[in-house]
């Protein structure tokens, strides 16, 4: 009797993984009027009716079925009818930030979605209010319009002191959500040093910031920042460096961090750029330029000085972003090209695909949607749900 009850919990426990998918992040919408579908155990399929050209970030979801709800530049809202969503252009970004944006379900309240953006520079808007460099939130009632969502409140700000970097991840209630970014102590500073976690849940996001400062000398703001999808590490470029960072997903706070060597060989300093984890946030992937060379390396979570190179080749910058397939895709101008890290422990290295998908005449530029990273997480429900 007994081992037949672990067998049918055995049973429910498989059939709710399989069911349980995480299907916000079907659609990608970037770069220039570029889009893909990811469909359940297919190749992705190429979408051709994207409104927006952005040459960097950009950020879409879907809902819990796969639909298709809105995608942004950061700048202006697109629903899902592809035209400008009410109310929704005119946001608080710059076109020229690699990650503009994200966007945050409020937990709790279904129709009701944040979307996060960034504003790096200090050029005036095109038309309306000058709107100073920071970060900014504005919410979305995606049941208004018969659908089609409005945004209801525009440009609120978050905080002033933060660079382009922007990731989010599940906190350790399953439920909460910490939005991370990354930037200076005060105005005045000339160092990026600063990480600051923002906590949203069912009462909404609580503007006073869990702060964690490394001391790193840091000069400049540009890169991207990523957590891993089980919470437990964040990764940043800053164009000069690479850093691992400890995440604690209950609290919030940035402990421990290591540079990471972003370099093989002797000559010019090297650029970081791209960053991603591993949908099992075993490895941590950085893309460099180096004497003229794009070069991804892998790394060990749990052990940084084992390094590998993945892929070598003369194009420029790129931008990585993992997949629900388990896939790492990367920015390719006409296609994407793909990373797929290691699946069992037989396998060392991830294996690389130049241009495996061709956006049919349209371009990803340098940006690709930016998630709540834990969407990418495999997990398995018990039969309470937890």
């Amino acid at each position: 009797m007994k081992k037949s009850n672990a067998l049918t919990t055995l049973l429910i426990l498989l059939i709710i993984t399989n069911s349980f998918s995480q299907r916000e992040t079907d659609h990608w919408y970037f770069g220039n009027r570029a889009a893909v579908k990811f469909n359940d155990n297919q190749r992705p399929a190429v979408l051709t009716n994207s409104n927006m050209n952005t040459p960097y970030g950009s950020a879409t979801i879907s809902d819990k079925n796969g639909n298709l709800l809105f995608y942004t530049s950061g700048a202006t809202v697109f629903n899902a009818n592809h035209s400008t969503m009410e109310n929704g252009a005119l946001l608080a970004s710059d076109n020229e930030v690699l990650q503009t944006s994200i966007i945050i379900p409020k937990p709790g309240s279904p129709n009701i979605y944040y979307l996060i953006t960034l504003k790096d520079k200090n050029d005036p808007p095109p038309i309306g209010d000058f709107i100073e460099p920071g970060l900014y939130s504005s919410v979305i009632d995606i049941n208004k319009n018969g659908g089609l969502g409005e945004v209801t409140k525009k440009n609120l700000t978050i905080t002033d002191l933060v660079s382009e970097k922007l990731t989010a991840v599940h906190a350790k209630d399953g439920k909460s959500i910490w939005l991370i970014a990354f930037g200076k102590q005060s105005k005045t500073s000339a160092l990026f040093d600063t990480f600051y976690s923002f906590k949203i849940d069912e009462s909404g996001i609580n503007t006073t910031p869990v702060v964690s400062t490394i001391s790193a000398t840091i000069l400049n703001n540009q890169g991207a920042l990523k957590a891993s999808p089980n919470g437990s590490f964040l990764l940043l470029s800053n164009y000069t460096n690479a850093i691992l960072t400890d995440f604690d997903a209950e609290t919030g706070k940035v402990s421990s961090y290591d540079y990471l060597k972003i370099s093989q060989t002797i000559g010019a300093p090297p650029k970081a750029y791209g960053v991603e984890f591993s949908k099992d946030s075993k490895y941590a992937y950085v893309e460099t330029i180096n004497a003229g060379e794009n070069i991804i390396l892998q790394y060990n979570t749990a052990k940084i000085d084992d390094i590998q190179e993945v892929h070598i080749s003369n194009r420029g910058e790129s931008y990585m972003q993992l997949a629900k397939d388990g896939n790492i895709y990367v920015t390719s101008e006409g296609y994407l090209s793909k990373v797929t890290p290691p699946k069992s422990s037989d396998e060392t290295v991830a294996s690389f695909f130049e241009n495996t998908i061709d956006l049919n005449g349209k371009k990803s530029i340098l940006g690709l949607p930016n998630f709540i990273q834990s969407y990418f997480r495999t997990r398995i429900l018990s039969e309470n749900g937890c």
